[in-house]
């Protein structure tokens, strides 16, 4: 069925199909763009900036918000884990550039904002890696504790406790 005027992908915000193409601006490189999509769908940011007017939890992403008269920003299916996953996805892989893959972490540059007061809390069995960024003249990440594979890659060590971790990056 059609839903009303104004409501999900009738005219609202379709969170899934937003998420999507936030991943795809992210890909295609239209960072400046990516950037403002993330701050608007972001539910603590969105509540930052346009004031309490989704009815939602300002920590939850709704899969949809609409925008019909009398209506206008209410939140609709909150907590909603398909798009919230979807959202993770492009924040930490497509925007700071943590990947996990074949048991390596890659920490890569972050990509539409400046990171320089970000930090990034990740846990991997039992050490937890403190990830801030750093502009700098290089593209590598720098830690005492790191058994470094390359400049940006790096093989987790379960049982270390807390490892500090700088993610250097070129501000171009």
């Amino acid at each position: 069925g059609a839903y009303p005027k104004g409501v999900r992908e009738n005219g609202g915000q379709y969170t899934h199909a937003a998420v999507w193409y936030l991943i795809a601006l992210f890909d295609s490189g239209r960072y400046d763009e990516a950037r403002r999509l993330m701050l608007d769908i972001c539910p603590s940011t969105a509540a930052t900036r346009y004031g309490d007017m989704r009815g939602g939890e300002p920590y939850v992403v709704a899969a949809d918000v609409y925008s019909a008269e009398g209506r206008r920003g209410e939140s609709g299916w909150t907590w909603y884990t398909g798009s919230a996953g979807w959202l993770y996805t492009a924040i930490v892989e497509k925007a700071l550039g943590i990947t996990m893959s074949r048991g390596l972490v890659r920490i890569g540059k972050p990509r539409g904002f400046d990171a320089q007061r970000l930090k990034v809390t990740l846990k991997i069995g039992g050490t937890t890696y403190k990830i801030s960024y750093q502009r700098g003249d290089g593209d590598y990440i720098r830690s005492g504790e790191l058994n470094y594979l390359n400049c940006t890659e790096f093989r987790p060590d379960e049982k270390k406790g807390s490892v500090e971790v700088v993610r250097i990056y070129r501000g171009d």
